[in-house]
């Protein structure tokens, strides 16, 4: 059985992943209202871009308390390499981030058309660190759910470690509304995963 310190970090983890991304979808819609209204208004470009960098923080916060490291278990294999990994990846989605940010903060017509090469730039190289950590993560997420055990939650893993990916990286192509989709679908399965971790910690409870 699992040490209460250990399971009550995987459902800390788990809550920062989950306000982050909901905090992203909201980022995103008001991103698209502002789009809609104003057009590529320069003077919210350093606003978006910090409130991402925020975000980011606090997803890969999230994502090192979710993969620490048990200390009564020997993990070795696939699950060691996709912890190890979903650590690595979510330290370059914030670089990358930090670097979004000072770019918009040094110059405010960044992203001001859709064309700019330094937009798709790192659009592309977000896109592609994310599907790589969504793969990690859900693989990783799908050993916790066995854990708990949870098969419910082993399937959905097991499912939406090709579906999300495929979202964040081919769905680009459809006008953006890919990453969204995956993005939503991500919330969804962390919320669920909370609450899995959480009937844990209720057992626990005499």
């Amino acid at each position: 059985m699992a040490p209460p310190a250990y399971v009550s970090r995987l459902e800390s983890g788990v809550r920062h992943m989950a306000v982050a991304m909901t905090a992203s979808a909201v980022a995103v819609f008001m991103g698209l209202c502002v789009e809609l209204t104003l057009g590529h208004a320069a003077r919210f470009t350093a606003v978006f871009a910090i409130a991402g960098l925020l975000i980011v923080a606090q997803y890969t916060v999230g994502c090192f308390r979710f993969t620490v490291r048990d200390t009564g278990l020997q993990v070795t294999g696939r699950v060691r390499t996709c912890r190890i990994a979903s650590r690595a990846l979510g330290v370059l989605m914030a670089l990358v981030a930090f670097l979004g940010c000072v770019t918009a903060l040094l110059d405010p017509t960044f992203a001001r058309t859709v064309e700019s090469d330094e937009e798709l730039g790192l659009m592309a190289t977000w896109s592609f660190l994310w599907a790589a950590q969504l793969i990690a993560m859900l693989t990783y997420a799908r050993w916790i759910a066995s854990r708990i055990p949870d098969a419910a939650m082993m399937a959905v893993a097991r499912r939406y470690r090709v579906l999300l990916p495929v979202l964040a990286t081919v769905g680009l192509i459809f006008a953006g509304i890919g990453p969204i989709i995956g993005l939503l679908l991500w919330v969804n399965f962390l919320v669920s995963m909370r609450r899995s971790v959480q009937t844990v910690r209720a057992d626990r409870v005499p």
